[in-house]
């Protein structure tokens, strides 16, 4: 047996249109896509509905189902929110603690390398197994660390979720007569901005010509999000009651978007649902500066847990300074050579990985 889903639409108090949009072998299915467009049928009119029914259903319904409860909605993605934020959180404290010890064990080490010559001609021989020792115990619990930051990190849908969900959140506390806290809508723009760029980054398309033809859907969804979402949230000059309704139709856009989001195996059909509620958003035509850009690309891009381990390489160099000055291994002008070259060496060292890391990642996407 297929079951079909029906649009129903009231032309007046005694007449309705039906027309079938889509059919289905499973019921399941049909379910779920009617549920789905009676949850943006807020946007076609209160006239308007869609039930799931068995292709031999001849009935007509003259009354709509009785509409989805957003707040259930809104309750089931915090629920998914908070679980992948406390994920989230274990996997940035593990890997930056990881990554501290790393590179104070390796500064230890390195001091081992550097002062072993000098401790052995002092005869202070209880320095280099202390700095032997302390420095293979940083780096072993460092990467214990790594371990556990790999067994928590989230997909690259997840950490979008994350975002995105939080856009949802500010744009819902603002619609919910929180209008004496403006600080709601100025937050959620923030978090847009910083999604769409990371979207239009990260969710590259190539420049194969048959990848350009086969994700249309997915240039016209970054597009969309650009040009219609993110215009719709940061539009200031419309009337209060204008502005309610646009900021309800971006409310619907960011759950469908979060919705999509959590998919397993999300499909190229739910991009086109995501298109054709964002395209009912009026056009955009934006012209980025370069200081706009220059922001975006550091908002993007700018992460602590990068900064730290450059920090830790620039300042291993005085690190062994002091330790070399401090235990009388050199004098300050002896000591200065190697510090020096600890700083730069390690620095280096980073930014050629770093440098590597980035261009696979971006070869990969």
């Amino acid at each position: 047996m297929s079951y079909v889903v029906t649009k129903y639409q009231r032309q007046s108090p005694n007449a309705v249109t039906t027309t079938q949009i889509a059919s289905f072998y499973s019921n399941a299915e049909a379910d779920a896509y009617a549920n789905e467009r009676n949850g943006n049928a807020s946007i076609e009119g209160e006239n308007v509905w869609y039930e799931a029914h068995p292709e031999s259903y001849s009935e007509v319904s003259w009354q709509p189902p009785t509409p989805g409860d957003i707040a259930r909605v809104l309750a089931d993605l915090k629920a998914q929110y908070d679980s992948l934020r406390i994920t989230a959180e274990l996997y940035q404290s593990s890997r930056g603690r990881a990554t501290v010890l790393l590179y104070l064990g390796l500064s230890v080490l390195l001091g081992f390398v550097i002062g072993t010559p000098g401790w052995i001609l002092a005869r202070e021989f209880y320095f280099p197994p202390v700095f032997a020792l302390a420095g293979i115990i940083l780096v072993v619990a460092s990467f214990r660390d790594f371990r556990r930051a790999t067994e928590n990190e989230l997909k690259r849908e997840q950490w979008l979720f994350l975002r995105a969900y939080r856009v949802l959140q500010n744009l819902n506390d603002y619609l919910n007569g929180k209008t004496s806290f403006p600080h709601f809508k100025k937050k959620a723009q923030d978090e847009l901005r910083v999604l769409v760029s990371r979207i239009e980054n990260r969710w590259a398309i190539g420049e194969f010509e048959l990848a350009k033809n086969a994700l249309t859907s997915l240039k016209l969804l970054k597009e969309g999000l650009r040009q219609r979402l993110l215009r719709a949230v940061e539009d200031e000059e419309i009337q209060e009651k204008a502005e309610k309704e646009k900021l309800e139709l971006c409310q619907q856009n960011m759950i469908e978007f979060c919705r999509y989001l959590l998919k397993k195996e999300p499909q190229l059909a739910d991009v086109n649902r995501l298109n054709s509620l964002l395209w009912l958003l009026p056009p955009r035509v934006e012209k980025k500066g370069r200081w706009r850009l220059l922001s975006e690309w550091f908002k993007v891009n700018f992460k602590i847990r990068l900064m730290v381990p450059f920090i830790l390489s620039l300042a291993s160099g005085p690190i062994l300074f002091a330790l070399a000055t401090s235990t009388n291994v050199a004098s300050g002008s002896a000591a200065l050579q190697p510090a020096v070259g600890a700083s730069v060496g390690f620095t280096g060292i980073y930014a050629t990985v770093w440098a590597y890391r980035n261009r696979d990642k971006k070869k990969s996407e």
